[in-house]
């Protein structure tokens, strides 16, 4: 999961950009955070993003056929945890997801 949220990074970070990777400890578990400086997302395109073959803005471009964030999204329910994205136009976006510390998923 979290390289595909490094690669879509790194796709839509400006030329000269910078992406943030970061780990964190929260109430309920750990969230991991993927940050770009890119062009970012409109808001109206954010609820679509994580649906299957669904690619937003100049994504085209860049190949994929729009399943990555689909099993991502995927892969973070089914252990019991959250995916979501934030961005502003011209801004950068980042994209989370948060794993609990104990799996409500049967072993």
């Amino acid at each position: 999961m979290v390289r595909n949220l490094v690669v879509n990074a790194i796709w839509a970070k400006a030329s000269d950009g910078i992406i943030v990777v970061s780990v964190r400890g929260v109430t309920t578990g750990v969230r991991f955070e993927v940050s770009d400086d890119g062009s970012g997302i409109a808001q109206e395109d954010l609820p679509k993003l994580f649906q299957r073959f669904r690619r937003v803005g100049d994504s085209s471009s860049k190949g994929g056929i729009g399943l990555g964030l689909y099993i991502a999204r995927a892969l973070v329910l089914a252990h019991g945890g959250e995916i979501g994205a934030e961005s502003t136009l011209g801004d950068g976006s980042t994209f989370w997801f948060e794993l609990p510390t104990t799996s409500a998923v049967p072993a």
